[in-house]
């Protein structure tokens, strides 16, 4: 979890959306380990997340839309961060 955390800190996105959407975004740019993140995330917090390719730019972006591992990641953020 403290990976994960570290992460989304140095290469990644917490975000709410006006319209009631929730993200939680990792950025990689190598395939296999942007693989391995999202497995990670899948043991650790119990969803499966999308991995996409970015068009712009030459990574790989992995994704979350739920509420939970919003407010869960925003929590353990916050308490890295004091």
């Amino acid at each position: 979890m403290k990976y994960l955390v570290g992460y989304v800190l140095g290469d990644g996105m917490v975000k709410w959306y006006r319209h009631g959407g929730y993200e939680v975004k990792l950025t990689e740019k190598n395939k296999e380990h942007a693989r391995y993140l999202a497995g990670l995330m899948a043991n650790v917090l119990g969803v499966a997340p999308s991995i996409s390719r970015d068009k712009h730019r030459e990574a790989w972006r992995v994704r979350v839309y739920r509420r939970r591992v919003y407010e869960k990641m925003r929590a353990l953020i916050a308490m890295a961060l004091k």
